[in-house]
């Protein structure tokens, strides 16, 4: 079929079947028959803005015809041709700079911060030798996952932004290195905050009760971990991530609630306890490491931020980054609490008229100086006790030897006389 002749300034309309078929003939590598020998004789009467109107849209269906042609053809690496978008797989990011490019940084950051927990790990064994056998397994294990997330956020890494940053259909599905990091990340996280509830229940019978609530919170944010890794192996593809983000946020929020908890009564009886010339001789960054660090308020502040981008940014893997530099804080944090705590010593209880409640409050600030707890203010009516028991026994004692000191006075005049007469 030939294109029409133009009449009255009108357009020809363009044919449809023969113009497909010439330009299909061009992509398999033969040259097109002009449809009609009347092709040329149909442009030769056309006024200028015709013929500008025809030739534009010619060369539109032309271009398009050649694009979806080139789309078909594989590439030199055998990689066929993805014209997909990320912003349309990843519905509500940013594109690779908010997902594996904040991933990588975070990464980046973790690493550092994990080379630092093997520096806190060989000081705590040089110092703590005989440490018990709970704190020294919780300690093991923590750094035991640690080393697989480290290793499992690097092959993420490399996976995506190596080995497949040209294959767009790769780089949209999950990896089992991605997939699995919330189970490890809960895992750290949970054992480092059984090490504060510890803490926190040995302050006292009223913070057991805070201590068993938190745990509740603890429960779900590993439960949620399962969860999360469900979810990343039954989606598709990562436009059906934000089901999976969604459960992440719930996790960084149940942290956050059992985390809020603890902290809180650390500082409060930090606040308590403290004395005013140990806060007069500490310098400002021992003050904050003591607050920021031991009561856990950085990694919660991190579970906190994490927890807001989880929900406002749903496509992005930012709140992934920040979660792989608090996990290593999570780490770092209980290594920093064992490795302030004092050398131990021997207790002695010197005198048998203390009793079993000497022993017993001996025992108990043993174990608060094993766990770095807040040493929570005995009672004034027992120091006032002690005082006056001290006072009652030196009394008779001066006596006693001022009783002694008149008989070898007396006795001595007396032998005096007698060697006289």
């Amino acid at each position: 079929m030939a294109f029409a002749p133009v009449t009255a300034g009108v357009a020809p309309a363009l044919p449809d079947a023969s113009f497909s078929a010439a330009f299909a003939s061009a992509t398999a590598g033969a040259a097109p028959a002009l449809p009609d020998t009347s092709f040329a004789a149909a442009f030769t009467p056309l006024p200028g803005g015709v013929a500008t109107g025809l030739a534009s849209q010619s060369l539109t269906m032309a271009f398009t015809s050649v694009a979806g042609a080139a789309a078909a053809l594989p590439t030199r690496a055998g990689i066929q041709i993805n014209p997909v978008s990320p912003k349309i797989l990843f519905p509500h990011s940013h594109g690779l700079d908010s997902t594996y490019g904040a991933y990588l940084i975070g990464t980046f950051f973790g690493i550092l911060l994990f080379g630092y927990s093997l520096h806190q790990l060989s000081a705590y064994f040089r110092r703590f030798p005989s440490d018990t056998t709970l704190i020294r397994i919780s300690l093991i294990s923590v750094m035991v996952l640690e080393t697989i997330y480290t290793a499992f956020t690097i092959h993420t890494s490399y996976y995506y932004l190596v080995s497949n940053h040209v294959d767009d259909v790769v780089l949209f599905q999950g990896v089992w290195s991605l997939n699995t990091t919330p189970a490890f990340m809960a895992a750290t996280m949970f054992i480092s905050q059984l090490f504060f509830a510890r803490r926190v229940s040995l302050m006292g019978r009223r913070y057991q009760f805070i201590a068993g609530f938190a745990m509740l919170f603890f429960t779900a944010e590993v439960s949620l971990s399962a969860v999360s890794v469900y979810q990343a192996y039954i989606i598709p593809s990562f436009y059906f991530i934000d089901d999976v983000n969604v459960v992440l946020a719930a996790l960084f929020g149940s942290a956050v609630g059992g985390d809020t908890l603890l902290t809180a009564s650390l500082i409060v009886e930090l606040q308590r306890t403290r004395r005013s010339e140990a806060r007069r001789k500490e310098s400002r960054l021992d003050t904050a490491q003591l607050y920021l660090v031991n009561t856990g308020l950085l990694h919660d502040v991190l579970n906190v931020v994490a927890f807001i981008l989880a929900l406002t940014l749903p496509g992005d893997f930012i709140h992934r980054s920040i979660a792989i530099v608090t996990t290593r804080i999570y780490a770092n944090t209980l290594l920093a609490v064992l490795n302030s705590r004092k050398p131990p010593a021997s207790i002695e209880v010197i005198g048998g008229g203390f009793g079993i409640n000497s022993i017993e409050r001996a025992r108990r600030l043993a174990k608060q100086e094993q766990w770095n707890t807040p040493h929570v203010l005995e009672s004034s009516t027992g120091a006032i006790n002690v005082a006056i028991a001290t006072e009652e026994i030196s009394d008779k004692l001066a006596t006693e030897r001022l009783e002694e000191e008149k008989w070898r006075d007396s006795s001595s005049t007396l032998d005096t006389v007698v060697f006289r007469v």
